[in-house]
């Protein structure tokens, strides 16, 4: 079940902006500060709309194209009428394929520029309390981007948890069809925010270790690799018994330390997953707060 939680929490770091990035800007202070800039939400609301347009034109000129068929062959060849209506329905649901993914594209940009300006107004909200904070000045934006990931957490906690408390209600009545089926869903609702929230907390937990060590210039995947597996496939490997379906953090080759499964995951506090993500990695000072 694709939804819009899904399309941005899949993202491991703000990407750069649509346009080029300049070769000179390589590290995550960089990358953050232009990612907070008002330009780069105006660029993703631009390409959200132009994606829109794309979707809708792409949709209509389909239809057009259909009809436009029917009424020509009517006209000239009646004989194929049937065989044009059957061909234009064939055709018509991997065209709405392409207008969902049209759809999402704009989706996915108009949830970036969201971001972007969420973070700026979390950035601008940290730089009013400097006074009275320890983090330095260049900290910032790694704390601007730590503050939105913890506030994602708690949003898909409280959703999560309303997911599981309606899952609880429903289950006394599970034997009727309609029921079963909503249980279901909501299941499959259930497993993606927690799945949004575990990321959520690993970005998190990938900003403070950028806060230790802000000349990491790595992508997070360079690091770990986090479990990607469908509800299908989680559900499958449980009756299988297979224990890949347990580990929700692996370390890639050359890394050290051993796999963290999603118990340990949901366990650990933001600081203690940063520090087995960075293993290995000298940490420098880091204020207090940002924990």
């Amino acid at each position: 079940m694709a939804t819009a939680i899904q399309k941005i929490s899949d993202i491991s770091h703000p990407p750069a902006p649509a346009e080029p990035v300049q070769a000179s800007k390589v590290n995550y202070l960089d990358r953050y500060v232009e990612f907070m800039d008002e330009k780069t939400e105006k660029s993703h609301n631009n390409y959200s709309k132009m994606w829109k347009v794309a979707a809708i034109v792409s949709l209509v000129a389909f239809t057009a194209i259909a009809v436009g068929a029917v009424v020509v062959s009517g006209f000239f060849v009646p004989m194929y009428v049937p065989i044009v209506i059957i061909a234009s329905s064939l055709l018509m649901a991997p065209m709405v394929q392409v207008y969902k993914k049209l759809e999402a594209f704009a989706e996915g940009h108009s949830l970036l520029a969201q971001q972007s300006k969420d973070v700026r107004a979390e950035h601008e909200r940290l730089s009013q309390t400097m006074g009275l904070s320890e983090y330095k000045p260049e900290q910032l934006p790694f704390m601007a981007q730590l503050h939105y990931w913890k506030g994602r957490m708690e949003e898909m906690q409280s959703k999560y948890t309303q997911a599981i408390e309606e899952i609880k209600e429903k289950i006394p009545h599970k034997q009727d069809p309609d029921v079963a089926m909503k249980i279901r869903e909501l299941e499959e609702t259930a497993l993606s925010l927690e799945s949004q929230l575990m990321k959520a907390k690993t970005k998190a937990a990938f900003m403070y270790g950028l806060l230790l060590n802000p000349e990491f210039s790595e992508e997070l995947d360079s690091l770990i690799e986090v479990n990607a597996m469908s509800f299908e496939e989680k559900a499958l490997a449980h009756r299988f018994q297979d224990p890949s379906a347990e580990v929700y953090i692996s370390f890639k080759e050359g890394r050290q330390g051993p796999s963290i499964s999603y118990r340990e995951a949901h366990a650990l506090s933001i600081a203690d997953l940063s520090d087995r993500i960075f293993a290995g990695i000298e940490p420098r000072e880091v204020a207090s707060e940002a924990s």
